[in-house]
């Protein structure tokens, strides 16, 4: 047995290998229901937030690129002129180096209320516009079909030709006629140009400008009229300050006439005198814009005959109303104090609710 050993001894050793450790089973996972709804909703939540800064940066890329700049609009007509008329109650504007001159310079008949804006061109050409006013009938003779509406009302549009210059054109002037407050009124245009064989004109921008500009003026400021004031009957009323007040010798009767119809009445009595003029004679005259009386007495039932005419009350006095039977129509205003009638015969004007809500009693 010893022998034996040495031999064992001297035998080469085997090493030993490492023993590796034997691998674990990982049991698979399994996803539940819950799992799969909270993965959609964050993909959900995900996509909403990008879509949400999307569209705010759209937004604001379209703030950038398209911000509006708004740039006043400057009034054209800011520095022109303006023209009232408180007599027939209308305005307009022309521009500052347009030439204003009264109609009865230009050979207008008295009989209208005309006023004429022009602006020279050359030494044969201009631009103009004239408006009228009167109680006449300013369409007779005229005709057209052509409708414009010009402040607040309904204008009827008329071509002729005006002669000068432009003879050869059958059609150079342009003229709007309509009624308002119980006057007639007229607009004319010069030039317009009408081509032929159609509707279509040619109106400097200038003169629509102008047109554009005409209105109705239904306040009137009487702070610079003229006070009338008659110590006999006791009271006082205000009149345009180029009326005239006219009294009859026996101082019965009060006439308060404007400068217009003054001036008719003087051609209508030139015209009556000469022989050579009398066709031009108008038998019935011309009659003032308001007559005073305090002699007369209302002797029928107004309500009866007019039940539609409406009693009007001017600076705290009642006035009743009545239409004038005659050859010259009109109205009849009527108010009393004291048993006495104070009676004003109306025929042609505008203004007369005006005139008496200055009316008042001074004794």
């Amino acid at each position: 047995m010893d022998e034996l050993q040495p031999e064992l001894n001297n035998q080469p050793v085997m090493p030993q290998m490492p023993q590796e450790p034997a691998p674990m089973l990982i049991p698979p996972k399994h996803f539940g229901p819950k799992f799969f709804v909270a993965l959609v909703a964050i993909i959900i939540l995900a996509g909403a937030s990008y879509g949400a800064i999307w569209w705010w940066w759209g937004r604001q890329q379209i703030a950038q690129e398209v911000v509006p700049t708004f740039t006043p609009r400057t009034d054209e007509t800011a520095d022109w002129k303006t023209y009232t008329n408180t007599q027939y109650g209308f305005e307009f504007k022309y521009p500052a180096d347009w030439t204003l001159q009264d109609g009865k310079e230009q050979g207008i008949s008295p009989m209208f209320n005309s006023v004429i804006i022009t602006k020279n061109l050359s030494n044969k050409e201009y631009l103009r516009i004239s408006f009228t006013s009167s109680k006449e009938n300013l369409q007779q003779g005229f005709s057209g079909q052509e409708k414009i509406s010009l402040a607040g009302i309904e204008w009827i549009g008329s071509q002729y030709n005006n002669g000068v210059p432009g003879e050869d054109a059958p059609h150079d002037s342009l003229a709007y006629f309509s009624k308002y407050a119980g006057l007639n009124f007229q607009v004319d245009l010069y030039p317009v140009t009408f081509l032929p064989y159609s509707t279509n004109r040619d109106i400097n921008p200038i003169l629509n400008q102008i047109l554009s500009t005409f209105k109705f003026t239904d306040s009137v400021d009487t702070s610079t009229w003229k006070t009338y004031t008659n110590t006999q009957y006791g009271f006082e009323v205000k009149i345009p300050t180029d009326w005239n007040v006219e009294v009859s010798p026996d101082n019965k009767s009060i006439s308060f006439v404007s400068a217009e119809t003054k001036l008719a009445q003087e051609e209508n009595k030139k015209n009556c005198s000469d022989p050579k003029l009398i066709e031009h004679c108008i038998s019935d005259g011309f009659p003032p814009e308001i007559d005073f009386s305090n002699q007369s007495t209302l002797t029928l039932d107004i309500q009866q005959y007019h039940p539609n005419v409406i009693p009007k009350t001017y600076n705290g006095l009642d006035f009743k109303i009545h239409p004038i039977f005659g050859m010259i129509s009109g109205m009849t205003y009527e108010t009393q104090k004291n048993g006495q009638n104070y009676v004003f015969n109306v025929y042609n004007t505008a203004i007369i609710d005006q005139i008496l809500s200055t009316f008042k009693f001074t004794k």
